[in-house]
């Protein structure tokens, strides 16, 4: 902080040597000039003059003193302002913003929004439900393979392609696009087979199920069973007619579909013998059908429903964890935004602290110094004025000096200083 008003007195704050010189050889001159009227006892002539000039240069002094300690005791109120009210204003203000984004964001998509009742609602429903099935059957979900299970199907069915291929090259040999849908449809027939009759079977298995088989179901499997096994023949039918074709046989499978006897001959080619391309063929197809049976069995649960509820229970679970894990990480958010703001707020209060008490620490160092100026200022003039009384005696003797000569001139410059 500046101090330029002390250089108004500056040349009464420490006295140079040719000062005091020049107000001996004053006191010398007057002395020999007779200048001065001895009888009187006001102070005159250059002794009043520095007085009067000291007073001007002292009164500039406090001008600018007093406006200094006014500058400084402005902003030292405006900061107390701050500290006392202007901050703990804004601190409410920031906690009152917090309060109404946390309600505005709980209201809209927070624990107060209808999207969140919704999901703690199903969530309840669907609790209630996986824990009265549990309780019910009294044993943990049965199943298996849940996430490879579509992909082996998909395998399976692919696989069928290579192995049916060739049983419809008999009627589509000049097409082999169609072969390669007709073979994937096969397949993907198999494999949805299998997949229905496993679940069936397990879904009538188990300690919950026994005895509890119904006709339908039974006339459902049976069904399945024997579509099944007609296809997987007629497969292989298809397959060892086309093998006996490219062996030169003199009829083939595609004459039933021409003129002569097409009755007979489709009887003597369904009930053919199957050799071993046809065998292979029905061995193959059966292993995959079998593989898909296993695959579905050990996939679903014995009941039909365990599973169902297990996964929406859990489905809604993790969408509450995440809907929760939302809006705590908004929440943390606008806490995380909120301590920021708290914490800039603090540091500014902390540096209004620090420059209270500096601009406070200021106030009192400018006052001691004005003080100590003060008493500096009267013993310097006091000292100037002693140096002209002494050139003074000095060309006079001790005889005829003015009578407004004294021991100390202190409490006259103090007077007038302060006047």
């Amino acid at each position: 902080m500046s101090n330029t008003y002390r250089k108004n007195i500056s040349k009464y704050l420490e006295i140079q040597q040719h000062e005091l010189q020049l107000a001996e050889s004053r006191g010398e001159s007057d002395s020999k000039l007779g200048n001065i009227d001895k009888q009187t006892e006001e102070i005159t002539g250059f002794m009043q003059e520095t007085i009067s000039s000291a007073k001007g240069s002292w009164a500039s002094y406090e001008t600018s003193h007093a406006s200094y300690q006014d500058e400084l005791s402005q902003q030292k109120s405006a900061d107390d302002y701050q500290v006392n009210s202007g901050i703990p204003q804004e601190i409410r203000n920031l906690e009152e913003q917090k309060r109404d984004a946390e309600q505005l964001f709980e209201s809209k998509e927070g624990r107060n929004s209808s999207e969140y009742e919704r999901i703690e609602e199903d969530l309840k429903l669907a609790k209630d439900d996986y824990e009265r099935i549990r309780a019910e059957l009294n044993r943990p979900l049965l199943t298996k393979f849940e996430r490879v299970y579509i992909p082996f199907l998909a395998i399976l069915a692919l696989a069928e392609v290579p192995i049916n291929r060739q049983a419809f090259e008999l009627f589509f040999s000049e097409s082999p696009g169609v072969i390669l849908v007709l073979a994937l449809a096969t397949g993907i027939m198999l494999v949805f087979f299998a997949h229905s009759l496993g679940h069936l079977i397990k879904e009538n298995s188990g300690p919950e199920n026994k005895g509890k088989m119904s006709a339908q179901t039974i006339t459902g499997i049976g069904a399945i069973s024997l579509v099944t096994a007609v296809l997987m023949y007629f497969l292989a039918v298809m397959r060892q007619s086309y093998a006996n074709v490219s062996k030169g046989a003199d009829e083939t499978f595609g004459d039933l579909f021409g003129d002569g006897e097409s009755l007979e001959l489709f009887q003597d080619s369904l009930f053919q013998p199957l050799s071993g391309e046809g065998i292979s063929l029905l061995v193959l197809n059966f292993s995959i059908y079998f593989a898909g049976i296993l695959a579905s069995f050990f996939r679903h649960d014995s009941n039909p429903n365990y599973e169902k509820i297990t996964k929406n229970f859990n489905k809604l679970r993790d969408k509450m964890a995440s809907k929760k894990e939302k809006v705590e990480s908004y929440l943390s958010e606008i806490q995380a935004n909120h301590n920021k703001k708290m914490e800039a707020l603090g540091n500014r209060r902390q540096n209004l602290l620090q420059n209270v008490q500096s601009m406070q620490d200021e106030l009192l160092r400018i006052n001691s110094e004005k003080a100590s100026d003060h008493k500096t200022v009267i013993a310097n003039i006091n000292t100037i004025l002693k140096a002209y009384e002494k050139g003074y005696r000095g060309a006079s003797g001790n005889s005829g000096v003015p009578r407004f000569f004294a021991k100390s001139y202190s409490t006259k410059i103090k007077a007038e200083l302060d006047s």
